[in-house]
């Protein structure tokens, strides 16, 4: 009889000591789950920033191209009208030695 007594009182023990343990680890590794979720949600809402100020500089860029292009546009049409001006400086003076 003593033996059973034992047998169910390590039981009981064991049963208590396995609800502590799992418990206590279920309580870790919850709390590890929740704060890696926490830090992934966060990673998520830095990536979009990231995104969206790659888009932003993208943008920004492109506009800055788009100036530039106007820019060499305006440029070379200063270039044509310097030559015909040039063109017509040059027509002027050998219309004034002529003359003189």
């Amino acid at each position: 009889m003593h033996f059973y007594y034992a047998l169910f009182v390590l039981s009981i023990n064991f049963s208590r000591t396995y609800d502590f343990f799992r418990k206590r680890y279920l309580k870790n590794i919850m709390t590890q789950v929740l704060h890696n979720m926490d830090m992934s949600k966060n990673i998520g809402i830095g990536t979009d920033e990231q995104k969206n100020a790659i888009e932003s500089t993208t943008k920004a860029i492109e506009h800055v191209n788009e100036i530039v292009g106007e820019m060499v546009g305006e440029i070379h049409r200063l270039s044509e009208t310097s030559n015909v001006i040039f063109g017509n400086a040059n027509e002027l003076m050998e219309i004034s030695k002529k003359a003189t």
